[in-house]
């Protein structure tokens, strides 16, 4: 062939989402004995990771995007890690459903990276054993 040919390039869509999750999330279905303290205020958890933490929120919006939150404070099953730091990185909400924002850690030293680390393993293999031991249900 010494026709020349037309190439074909793939072209990024600038409306497309980048969402591209980089750790493992845990669901927290009861999240009685799992709270986020900050700004005075206790949160419910959506769901963890070694990153950040996902909270829910009722009524009006409690953060805005880019937020710093200082001196967070993360009650895992009675274990209290303190002194968090994190920026507030996504809100949504459903309609009809609580609000959901999604805080990553930052500026965390050796020793709270070491207590996050400890307790989201134990929570991690305690998810994964619940959700394997589960029978599934017929439709």
């Amino acid at each position: 062939m010494d026709e020349q040919s037309i190439e074909f390039q793939s072209l990024e869509d600038p409306l497309s989402p980048k969402i591209i999750r980089k750790s493992f999330r845990i669901p927290i279905e009861d999240s009685d004995d799992m709270k986020l303290s900050a700004k005075k205020r206790v949160f419910g958890i959506a769901d963890l990771s070694l990153d950040g933490i996902s909270v829910f929120v009722e009524g009006e919006p409690e953060f805005t995007i880019d937020e710093k939150l200082e001196n967070c404070e993360l009650n895992l099953r009675g274990a209290v890690i303190k002194g968090l730091q994190g920026h507030v990185i996504h809100y949504s909400q459903r309609t009809g459903e609580k609000g959901k924002y999604g805080i990553k850690w930052e500026n965390l030293g050796k020793d709270l990276v070491e207590q996050i680390e400890t307790i989201f393993l134990d929570v991690k293999k305690e998810y994964l054993l619940k959700s394997h031991s589960e029978p599934e249900t017929e439709d």
